[in-house]
């Protein structure tokens, strides 16, 4: 659940530097779903074209923001076109995994 609310975050800011114009880009907010129980964040009041991070977590559990560059957990690595699937797998950019479930 970490994994994947971390990853709607970091969608939610990549969409946002896609396109600034789009301001708090509430819609991507909503259709992320992190409105949700389980991965709530609060809309910032950032105009239009503002800061690059605008999501406040809500959460103590929630996993380290994009802008930071250290992690405390695991890195895996997933190519969809070469990687395989297998426990010895993931670990480095040469030996893939293929999905990430």
């Amino acid at each position: 659940a970490d994994f994947d609310c971390g990853m709607r975050k970091l969608a939610y800011d990549f969409g946002r530097q896609l396109q600034p114009r789009q301001g708090k880009f509430e819609s991507l907010y909503y259709a992320l779903n992190l409105n949700s129980k389980d991965c709530h964040v609060e809309l910032s009041n950032v105009a239009d074209g503002g800061s690059s991070s605008s999501l406040t977590s809500t959460s103590s559990s929630s996993p380290a923001s994009s802008s930071s560059s250290s992690s405390s957990g695991p890195t895996y690595f997933v190519d969809a076109s070469i990687g395989i699937d297998a426990s010895d797998r993931g670990t480095s950019e040469e030996s893939p995994l293929r999905t990430i479930q």
